[in-house]
């Protein structure tokens, strides 16, 4: 059973990445693109489809974090590694996945598109790395470990505070 003090740093960790991601998808994002294509209008045709990337991606690792607010409510009532666990952790490796593929996709469409700055391209490249990595590792470990069955005392239902 998680400690009660590590169970509420890790939600507000969790909170403070959720409202952080939400401000970088409504007002980061398109002040950046709007300044690029300001200071260099040969960006112009990319500045939609790089504001709906964004925001899909920033999206993918919101439902990680949401994910992650899950396991913490389910691990601090003893429940790590029951089956509803395991969906989470199911959850957030299929959008680390997703994350994963749309920064595969980003980088052959800009690629292509000859739009290919080196500080965007080691972005991205960290990102599918780093991603990729952490859904192996989530993988891996749901391969490894069985979901413990639940016994009627698991059987309560949780909310998600």
């Amino acid at each position: 059973m998680m400690h009660r003090r590590t169970s509420l740093a890790l939600r507000a960790a969790i909170l403070v990445l959720l409202l952080l991601s939400l401000y970088v998808q409504v007002w980061v994002v398109p002040a950046t693109v709007d300044n690029t294509v300001a200071t260099f209008p040969e960006f112009e045709p990319l500045a939609v489809p790089s504001i709906i990337w964004s925001v899909v991606s920033i999206l993918c690792l919101q439902a990680v974090l949401v994910a992650g607010w899950r396991l913490v409510a389910l691990s601090s009532h003893t429940r790590m590694i029951d089956a509803d666990a395991f969906t989470w952790l199911r959850w957030a490796a299929g959008f680390l996945i997703a994350f994963t593929a749309l920064a595969a996709f980003a980088f052959v469409a800009l690629s292509i598109l000859t739009y290919t700055a080196p500080s965007v391209i080691l972005a991205l490249i960290g990102g599918e790395l780093i991603t990729a990595l952490t859904a192996a590792c989530l993988l891996g470990f749901m391969a490894y470990n069985k979901p413990i069955p639940a016994t009627p005392a698991m059987q309560a239902p949780l909310s998600l505070g």
